[in-house]
């Protein structure tokens, strides 16, 4: 809108108008009078307009909402600009909408808008999204694929929850190097888990044991990750084989990968005292269970979709995979191999995955 100054102009503009309209409110006799008078003030106000236009005291004003909202051509803006609106200085444009950062101390994690409060260093996780801590977890990218899951190409061992073999394809994702270890878990966890069974041996090299599911789910939550599916380990531990265990077909091959009664003297072992799977992952099978997120049912296979199964939306147990270092019997190590426990039960360590 235009805001017009004191000035002569404007002063004869309004008398005119104000003239005209008072001969039509007040029903002049002279109509032709007052028609004339009209037509005088409209020519005057055309003639004026482009004079006001070119005086400098006439300014643009907006209305009070439009001077209180910045628009994004306001070359004054102090911030980003968002959505046609000008941002206050330190606001970010987020999804379209200003945002203002928040991380509150924190030196890592996400700052509320999309952004980063801070990277940590190498070597270093973000721990419950807020502090870099030195934890030594090593995360493996694996590739994602089509696989055939479940019962191995001519394993006479499989049981029934293993059948039928299906194919499933996943997307990628990056898995723990390792088992979690002692010097992993105590810093993030607060304790080092007990394990009442006495086969266990401690260190801070040594992998946890005789964790509840639900202390595996937190301490994975806590570094940015999750528990993997049972799909995502078994395609992990298999590292692009088809056998059935993770080195092959003879089980004389589980002697250089994984940590087992035979070999173990019945105690579990520091990790990476083994060679890796193909996919550089340490003690897949043996040394200690690993939990993993799925509910378990013994006829999930009938049922599972193809890509990325999860497991049952609800249940009783969950599933843990890979044997220990006081497995006995070859049959529990093979990879397809399927392990219910109850997820109160402290019988099993973990890796992660994100």
């Amino acid at each position: 809108m235009r805001a017009l100054l004191p000035g002569t102009a404007t002063l004869v503009v309004i008398g005119l108008v104000c003239l005209a309209c008072s001969n039509k409110a007040n029903d002049a006799p002279d109509q032709e009078v007052a028609s004339d008078d009209l037509r005088a003030a409209d020519l005057y106000l055309e003639a004026t307009r482009s004079d006001l236009a070119e005086d400098p005291q006439v300014t643009d004003v907006g209305s009070e909402e439009e001077q209180s909202l910045p628009d994004a051509q306001d070359t004054n803006c102090p911030g980003v600009e968002c959505g046609g609106q000008c941002c206050e200085a330190g606001s970010v444009c987020a999804d379209g909408a200003c945002c203002t950062p928040n991380c509150g101390g924190r030196t890592c994690g996400d700052d509320g808008c999309g952004g980063s409060c801070g990277e940590c260093g190498e070597g270093q996780d973000c721990v419950e999204g807020a502090e870099c801590k030195e934890l030594g977890l090593k995360w493996l990218a694996i590739p994602g694929g089509t696989f055939q899951m479940g019962c191995s190409p001519d394993d006479d061992m499989c049981n029934q929850d293993e059948l039928p073999a299906h194919q499933v394809t996943l997307g990628g994702f990056a898995m723990l190097e390792t088992e979690v270890t002692e010097a992993q878990y105590e810093p993030i966890l607060g304790v080092s888990p007990p394990c009442p069974y006495g086969f266990g041996v401690t260190g801070p090299n040594t992998p946890v044991e005789c964790v509840t599911w639900f202390d595996a789910a937190d301490f994975c939550e806590a570094v940015g990750g999750r528990l993997p599916t049972e799909a995502e380990w078994e395609y992990a531990a298999r590292g692009g084989k088809a056998t059935r265990y993770s080195c092959g077909d003879d089980p004389t091959c589980l002697d250089s990968t994984a940590w087992f009664e035979d070999n173990s003297g019945d105690m579990i072992q520091p990790v990476k005292g083994k060679e890796p799977n193909d996919y550089g992952l340490y003690d897949m099978i043996g040394n200690v269970w690993e939990w993993n997120s799925d509910w378990y049912s013994a006829d999930y296979y009938s049922v599972s979709p193809d890509a990325n199964p999860s497991g049952p939306d609800s249940g009783e147990i969950r599933s843990a995979r890979g044997g220990s270092a006081t497995t006995a019997e070859v049959k529990f190590l093979r990879v397809s191999f399927r392990h219910p426990a109850g997820p109160t039960a402290p019988v099993s360590g973990f890796r992660c995955v994100r």
